[in-house]
């Protein structure tokens, strides 16, 4: 479900002449599986535009994602990282920060688990799939999310349930 609201995200923000970059770490790649580009295009997401990175240590995940945020040819960079990894500290997620503020690029980082260490985003979302509203014939429904901002650096925080149409 992160993965599937990150995607969300980052089509919200597509234009023609950038790319999205998705970095995955060895692990996640193996329990969680790789995006799967059918389903990324019947969402409405170009997946003529995603430019996917397998990395074996969460290091690598950081430094590409460092880089990746400064440059100007990708409007989002979404990076996943293992439960267990404590990379993340506040000044790695700072550096980040300001990379993204730098490069103009919206920066995503999915991490499975709920123990996460003080970090400097600007939000934390708690996201969860949601059961959908079937069609008018009685089959899938669109994709829907609960979503929590549990950290809001700007606004005020809630919960949300959300469906994904990919043509509004």
């Amino acid at each position: 479900a992160a993965a599937g609201f990150a995607f969300a995200l980052a089509a919200r923000g597509q234009v023609k002449t950038a790319h999205t970059l998705y970095i995955q770490h060895d692990f996640t790649a193996a329990e969680y599986g790789r995006p799967y580009l059918p389903g990324l295009h019947a969402a409405g997401i170009d997946a003529r535009t995603l430019i996917y990175l397998n990395v074996p240590r969460a290091e690598d995940v950081l430094w590409a994602m460092g880089e990746a945020l400064k440059c100007r040819g990708f409007t989002a960079v979404i990076a996943e990282f293992p439960a267990q990894t404590r990379v993340l500290d506040l000044t790695m997620t700072r550096r980040l920060a300001l990379a993204a503020q730098d490069g103009g690029a919206l920066g995503l980082i999915l991490r499975h688990g709920r123990d996460i260490e003080p970090n400097a985003a600007t939000t934390r979302w708690l996201v969860s799939s949601a059961p959908s509203t079937p069609d008018a014939f009685g089959g899938l429904g669109r994709p829907t999310f609960h979503l929590d901002l549990v950290k809001n650096r700007f606004g005020q925080c809630g919960q949300w349930r959300v469906e994904w149409q990919s043509h509004e």
